[in-house]
C-alpha cells in the first residue's frame, strides 16, 4: 500500500512540475489501451477474431500524445485556477461542482 502511495505522490508532483509531458505520457499509452481493448470486446460482441488494427491503434496513441495530452494539461490547468478560489474559501462543493461543471459543458458537451 505505501509503494501505491509513493507512487501516486510522485505522480501528483509530476503533474504539477510538467504538466504537458505528463500528460501526454499518460494519456498516449491511454488512448492506445482504449482502442485495443475496444477492438478485442468488438470481436467478442460479433463472436469473430478480426485482427488487430495496428495502424488504428497507432493513430489513436499519437492523438493521445500529440492532442489530448497537451489538450488536457492546458484545460485542467485553467478550470484549477479559474475556480481555486473556492477552493481557498473552503468551498469545496461549490469547488468540485464548479470544475466538473465547467468540463461537462465546455470540454465535453457532446460526449
Amino acid at each position: 500500500m505505501n509503494a501505491i502511495r509513493t507512487g501516486l505522490k510522485w505522480y501528483d508532483q509530476k503533474l504539477y512540475t510538467a504538466p504537458y509531458l505528463t500528460q501526454m505520457v499518460t494519456n498516449g499509452p491511454l488512448w492506445a489501451i482504449g482502442d485495443l481493448s475496444a477492438q478485442w470486446l468488438e470481436n467478442v460482441r460479433r463472436n469473430k477474431k478480426q485482427p488487430i488494427d495496428w495502424k488504428r491503434t497507432a493513430r489513436f496513441t499519437v492523438y493521445g500524445f500529440c492532442v489530448a495530452g497537451p489538450l488536457f494539461a492546458w484545460w485542467y490547468g485553467y478550470i484549477e485556477r479559474r475556480f481555486m478560489h473556492l477552493r481557498l474559501k473552503g468551498e469545496w462543493t461549490k469547488y468540485l461542482a464548479a470544475k466538473i461543471g465547467a468540463d461537462q459543458v465546455r470540454l465535453h458537451p457532446l460526449s
